[in-house]
């Protein structure tokens, strides 16, 4: 297995690819089922990579629940229902507005 950097298309940092070596041809799926030539297209909305590497949280994402959601996905963090925008979503978001109606609660308790 060797490592390749490639420029990421949104943020142009340079991005590790693993690939496999000619020794594991054998177990490399793109070369055994003749697959290649496909190209995909992150999209531009989509924060999942900087998610995945901890820099943001779910609900940071400009897209999060509003063009990216469970049921139209913009990014993997949001397909697998294990991913932690699909979570987020899921669960974490309920989290976040009981935590702002506290504090909402507890300014009005100290004005008064």
């Amino acid at each position: 297995m060797y490592l390749t950097l490639c420029v990421h298309a949104r943020t142009g940092c340079f991005v590790p690819l693993l690939t496999l070596t000619e020794n594991h041809r054998d177990f490399d799926a793109e070369y055994k089922f003749d697959v290649t030539g496909i190209q995909t297209i992150e999209s531009t909305l989509c924060h999942s990579g900087e998610v995945l590497q901890g820099m943001i949280k779910p609900h940071q994402c400009p897209a999060f629940g509003k063009e990216c959601t469970p049921r139209k996905p913009l990014g993997a963090t949001m397909v697998s229902s294990e991913g932690a925008c699909a979570a987020y979503y899921n669960y974490g978001r309920f989290v976040q507005l009981s935590a702002a109606s506290k504090v909402e609660k507890q300014g009005e308790a100290l004005s008064v």
